[in-house]
């Protein structure tokens, strides 16, 4: 997957139009970014990544490169 597959996947998480999300923004500024989205995204990262998320690595999550991050190489650039 590339970073803007990734970023569309969020813009669609968090029902915001496509292209919203450039990859570079803080989770707090995004209004969207809820308990909702956490879960969808948390369900995202486990079908389309085959992993397990743990809460306290989300928690500690406070940028979109952050959460890339926590699926590693798998996003390409």
């Amino acid at each position: 997957m590339t970073r803007a597959d990734f970023c569309r996947k969020l813009d669609s998480i968090m029902e915001l139009p496509p292209g919203t999300i450039q990859g570079d923004e803080r989770l707090e500024a995004l209004e969207s970014w809820d308990s909702l989205s956490l879960m969808a995204f948390i369900a995202m990262v486990d079908s389309e990544f085959d992993k397990r998320v743990a809460g306290e690595e989300l928690a500690r999550c406070k940028t979109v490169p952050d959460l890339i991050a926590l699926v590693g190489d798998r996003v390409a650039a």
